[in-house]
C-alpha cells in the first residue's frame, strides 16, 4: 500500500518553508497569475522555482494552481507563463477550465494534470472523461460522502480530498455571489468571501423587541478530520490536502505537523481508529478556527450544525505558540544529507567528490605541500569542509584519505567545499532541465511532423498496378492519375479553389454529372496527391489522409 500523500498550502516563501519543514510530502501554490487566490502573496518566477528546486532536493512535489477559469487572450500566455516552472521541474498543476486541461496536455508531456475541485467531479462519469483527457488526479466536489469518494477511486485515477481549513457554502466552490454584490469573481480568484458577513434574517420570535437581527447563515464551520484519518485512508485516497493558502506560516507549519504526526501513527497502528491527544486538539483550534470545527460532508449530507451562525470570525491565535512554531519549522532550515570523500596526498591537487543521489561531483584543487611548520592536521580539514551553512547540503558521511605533514592554505579548502557544493547544485537543476526540455522538443517535433505533408507521396511505388496508400484506392501506373491540366486563372467549385482550364476541371467538363459516386478519383501531379470526391463519407476519409495535398469536390457536401 502506498502511504498517503500530505498535502499543504502555501501562500509564500516562508509558509512553503513550514510545510516542508513539518513534514509535508507535497506543497501547493500559486504564481503571479491564473491561481485562485489572487490576494496571496504567491509566487513570481523566481522564488517559484527556487521552491521547486527547494522540494524536490527532499523529494517532495510541488503542485501550481492554475484553477481559475480563463479567458482565450489568457490561454495564448499560458505557454510562456508555465515553461520555466516545467523546466524547473513542476511536478503537476490543479486545472479547472477544461479548454486549460486539453492545451496543457498537448504542450506540457511530462507535466501531472490535477482537476481542481471547483470543476465540481461528482461522478464516475466525469472522471472517465477526465481520464482520457489525460488527468491524472480528481479532487473531487467537497459534498460528496465517503462512500460516493469510494465510487470514483474505483476508476483508476488518484482522489485528492480536503481534511481540513475552511469551507465554502457554495456546491464545491462554484460560487458567484462575491461576483454578483462586488464583481469580484471566486472562480476568477477574487473571492471577497460575502458568505462570512452578517445578513438579517427573518425570525418568527421576537428579541429585544427586534423583529430581525444579525447571523450568520451562510458562513460554515472549518473543517478538522484528523480522527477520520484511517477510515480516509482505507476508502483508498491518495493525498490529504489542507486548506490554507492566504493563512499565516504558523498556521500551515502547526496543522501539517499535527497531521503528519497521526498519519505516521496511523500506519504505525496498521490503519486503526486513532486517539489525538488533548494538546494537539487544542494547538489545532488555536490555529485559526472559525468559532468551532466539523468533520465535513464524509459522513453527512447536510446539516445545520455545520453553520457557525452567531460568530464568524476566527478565535484568533495564541501568538506565544506562534512564535514557537515559526522558530521550529520556519525559521530552522532544513539540509539534504550528502556523502563526501576528500584526498589530500602531497605533490597531488586536493580533490573534493560529493554524491548525492544520482548526481556526482569530482572537484580539483590546489596542490598539498609538505608541512614546513605547523601542518594541517586531519580536524582541520574536517572543520573546513563542515562548514556548509549558506548551503542547503550537510554531510552525512565524510571520509578523509590524507598523507601525514601536509600543508595547504585553509582558504583553499574552503574554495575546494564551495565549488563543489556550487557545481552539486548546478547538476541537479541542470539534469531536471534537460529531460523537461527534451520532452518539449519530442513533442513539438511530433506535431511539426502530423502538420507536414511534405514529401509524403514517396510512399507511393513506382508500380505498374494499382495499389491503397492509407486507405485510398491509388491507380500508380506510370506515375500519374487522371493528371489535372494546368492553367492560368483559378475558380471554386462548391467552395473548394480548384484548377480550371478550357471549361475542364480534371477532365470534367461543365455541366456533366460525377457518375462515381461511390469510390474517389486521385490526381497526382509532381508526386502531390489531388483528390476529387463527391460524397461526404469520401470527403472525411481523405481530410485524414497525411499524403492527399488538395481535395477537389463536384458535389454539395458544404
Amino acid at each position: 500500500m502506498n502511504k498517503v500523500e500530505l498535502l499543504a498550502p502555501a501562500g509564500s516563501y516562508e509558509s512553503f518553508l513550514g510545510a516542508i519543514h513539518a513534514g509535508a510530502d507535497a506543497v501547493y501554490l500559486g504564481g503571479v497569475k491564473y491561481g485562485a487566490r489572487a490576494f496571496a502573496e504567491n509566487f513570481d518566477e523566481e522564488t517559484l522555482c527556487r521552491a521547486i528546486y527547494y522540494a524536490h532536493l527532499f523529494d517532495r512535489k510541488v503542485y501550481l494552481t492554475l484553477n481559475t477559469l480563463m479567458k482565450q487572450s489568457e490561454l495564448n500566455e499560458v505557454e510562456a507563463f508555465l515553461t520555466p516552472f516545467y523546466h524547473a521541474g513542476l511536478d503537476g498543476v490543479i486545472v479547472q477550465d477544461l479548454g486549460l486541461l486539453s492545451f496543457l496536455k498537448r504542450t506540457f508531456p511530462l507535466l501531472e494534470l490535477h482537476i481542481s475541485t471547483q470543476m465540481a467531479v461528482t461522478g464516475p462519469c466525469s472522471v472517465r472523461m477526465l481520464k482520457n483527457e489525460g488527468a491524472v488526479r480528481i479532487v473531487p466536489a467537497r459534498e460528496l460522502s465517503l462512500k460516493e469518494i469510494e465510487l470514483l477511486k474505483k476508476e483508476g485515477l488518484e482522489i485528492e480530498t480536503f481534511i481540513h481549513g475552511a469551507m465554502c457554502y457554495s456546491y464545491s466552490g462554484q460560487c458567484f455571489f462575491s461576483s454578483f454584490l462586488g464583481g469580484r469573481s471566486g472562480n476568477r480568484g477574487k473571492c471577497a468571501q460575502s458568505c462570512r458577513l452578517p445578513y438579517q434574517v427573518n425570525l418568527a420570535e421576537k428579541e429585544n423587541g427586534k423583529s430581525k437581527k444579525e447571523e450568520y447563515p451562510l458562513s460554515l464551520k472549518d473543517m478538522c478530520s484528523i480522527e477520520l484519518i484511517p477510515e480516509l485512508i482505507r476508502a483508498g485516497i491518495d493525498s490529504f490536502k489542507i486548506e490554507g493558502r492566504m493563512k499565516r506560516p504558523e498556521y500551515v507549519a502547526g496543522v501539517t505537523a499535527i497531521y503528519r504526526k497521526y498519519i505516521d501513527l496511523c500506519y504505525e497502528n496498521n490503519l486503526q481508529k486513532i486517539k489525538v491527544e488533548k494538546k494537539d486538539w487544542e494547538a489545532l483550534k488555536s490555529l485559526y478556527i472559525r468559532t468551532d470545527i466539523q468533520d465535513g460532508y464524509y459522513k453527512r449530507h447536510n446539516g445545520k450544525e455545520m453553520v457557525t451562525i452567531h460568530k464568524p470570525s476566527y478565535s484568533g491565535i495564541d501568538e506565544d505558540f506562534a512564535a514557537t512554531i515559526y522558530e521550529k519549522y520556519v525559521k530552522q532550515p532544513l539540509k539534504a544529507e550528502v556523502s563526501g570523500f576528500v584526498t589530500l596526498k602531497k605533490g597531488q591537487p586536493a580533490a573534493l567528490q560529493l554524491m548525492f543521489k544520482d548526481c556526482v561531483v569530482y572537484l580539483e584543487g590546489n596542490v598539498v605541500d609538505s608541512a614546513q611548520k605547523r601542518p594541517v592536521l586531519r580536524e582541520d580539514v574536517e572543520k573546513q569542509l563542515n562548514k556548509t551553512g549558506n548551503t542547503d547540503f550537510v554531510f552525512s558521511f565524510l571520509e578523509i584519505d590524507m598523507d601525514e605533514d601536509i600543508f595547504i592554505p585553509l582558504k583553499a579548502l574552503n574554495e575546494l567545499r564551495r565549488q563543489a557544493f556550487e557545481q552539486l547544485e548546478y547538476q541537479l537543476k541542470e539534469s531536471v532541465e534537460k529531460v523537461r526540455k527534451d520532452s518539449l522538443i519530442e513533442k513539438k517535433s511530433e506535431y511539426l511532423e502530423a502538420k507536414d505533408l511534405k514529401g509524403q507521396t514517396d510512399h507511393l511505388k513506382n508500380q505498374d498496378r494499382t495499389e491503397k496508400v492509407n486507405g485510398i484506392e491509388v491507380d500508380n501506373r506510370d506515375e500519374k492519375v487522371n493528371r489535372v491540366e494546368a492553367d492560368n486563372r483559378d475558380e471554386k467549385v462548391n467552395g473548394i479553389e480548384v484548377d480550371n482550364k478550357d471549361e475542364k476541371v480534371n477532365g470534367i467538363k461543365e455541366g456533366n454529372r460525377v457518375e462515381k459516386a461511390h469510390h474517389i478519383e486521385i490526381v497526382n501531379e509532381k508526386k502531390r496527391l489531388h483528390v476529387l470526391v463527391s460524397t461526404l463519407p469520401q470527403y472525411k476519409v481523405a481530410l485524414k489522409n497525411p499524403l492527399v495535398d488538395r481535395i477537389y469536390v463536384f458535389s454539395d457536401l458544404l
